[in-house]
């Protein structure tokens, strides 16, 4: 019925955006959902265009009354709030993947999708809160306070963070650089201590959202198979959301999934989902918070969308990557102010800090790596060979 308007607008608009251009009043999307169905529209009403606009935003600029929109406000959200999410705690079952994807019994790809699916089982056992999943286990209320305390958590990690950063010093190399990105490669002891100091209080509190589920995903697939499997934590940009990518392809673009490879597997521990890469586009979603006062009734809402995956305006960022490559992106000038910042008051201060590699990290083959590399950290430091890497009364030369 609408499908002659769907040229005349954005790239990636729905039959549903179309309509919302140019529409009078609510009983036209009522008309809609009559003919296409509830679900069909809801699928629209979570869509992303190649501009980034699902039709909730193109309401506002509507030519009609207030106490109209707030009508076709009440219509979308109940659109956009149809799509569900297994409970946070719910396990994933195995043998539904299996029969969903149907890989090669022990094929590359089947080993992929079974740890895939048990180290989101894993952290989403552990993960009893959080403030951006939808869970029908929890009302506003309780969500603000989860919120609270996921904020305070982070206040503490982030101090912690800032210790596990104090310890690059120069271990690092510059590898590459992408677009806004500087991408350094550390020592692996490094990288997973890192990584350690990013999850621990998270996992203690058993509170967490989408990015800090990833990286808890990610060290528990090095906990049992130390590197193997090479495993990277990605941020979807342009929306909100965070996943684990597993076996890309180490020869591949690691910004372009379409060349990771036929093995690579997404874990998306929040939502509960695991499949194979090649289901991306079809499956991933992604997350997005929108503050509004109801036009109607002018009360303040808090309303968590989520929202399908556009490749056309939506893009995969490195966020961390542990195994045959050790990368952390430093995605700008703040950043790499806080790197220098955290070094620097370390070097000013009589301060020791050390750390132990795990025991299945051990014995893995380490470039000795000393000088300076690029001097953003002032004096190099030399990474020792063994377990214990300890920076002792270390002062800032400069």
């Amino acid at each position: 019925m609408f499908n002659n308007r769907q040229k005349v607008y954005t790239k990636g608009n729905t039959d549903l955006h179309n309509l919302l251009r140019h529409c009078k009043n609510a009983e036209a999307i009522e008309y809609m959902i009559k003919v296409n169905g509830a679900q069909a529209v809801s699928l629209m009403a979570t869509t992303v265009n190649d501009a980034g606009e699902i039709p909730f935003d193109l309401v506002e600029n509507l030519k009609v009354p207030d106490t109209e929109k707030g009508k076709i406000y009440d219509i979308l959200l109940s659109l956009t709030s149809m799509k569900k999410l297994k409970d946070l705690n719910t396990p994933l079952e195995f043998s539904e993947i299996i029969k969903e994807f149907n890989p090669a019994q022990e094929s590359r790809l089947y080993r992929n999708l079974k740890e895939a699916c048990r180290v989101a089982n894993i952290t989403r056992a552990e993960i009893h809160g959080s403030s951006t999943h939808p869970s029908p286990k929890h009302n506003f209320d309780e969500i603000s306070q989860i919120e609270k305390q996921i904020k305070s958590i982070e206040k503490s990690s982030g101090f912690i963070e800032n210790t596990a950063l104090r310890q690059l010093g120069n271990q690092y190399e510059v590898v590459q650089v992408w677009e806004n990105e500087v991408v350094v490669e550390l020592p692996q002891d490094i990288a997973y201590h890192f990584l350690q100091s990013k999850t621990d209080l998270y996992e203690k509190k058993g509170m967490a959202n989408c990015g800090i589920m990833s990286f808890i995903a990610l060290k528990k697939l090095i906990e049992k198979n130390g590197t193997s499997i090479p495993a990277e934590v990605y941020n979807v940009q342009n929306g909100d959301h965070a996943i684990l990518i597993i076996d890309r392809d180490p020869q591949s673009d690691p910004l372009q999934p379409k060349t990771w490879g036929p093995h690579a597997v997404v874990c998306d521990t929040w939502s509960g989902e695991v499949y194979p890469l090649t289901f991306l586009n079809e499956k991933l979603l992604t997350f997005r918070i929108q503050l509004m006062k109801h036009k109607i009734t002018n009360e303040i809402g808090v309303f968590h969308f989520l929202t399908s995956y556009n490749p056309n305006y939506h893009r995969l960022s490195y966020c961390l990557s542990i195994g045959q490559h050790n990368y952390l992106p430093v995605r700008n000038d703040t950043m790499l102010l806080r790197l220098q910042f955290a070094v620097n008051k370390l070097f000013n201060f009589k301060t020791t800090f050390s750390f132990q590699t795990p025991k299945y990290l051990q014995g893995i083959q380490k470039e000795k790596i000393t000088g300076n590399s690029h001097g953003l950290f002032g004096p190099p430091l030399q990474h020792n060979d063994g377990q214990q890497v300890s920076f002792l009364n270390h002062r800032n030369s400069r």
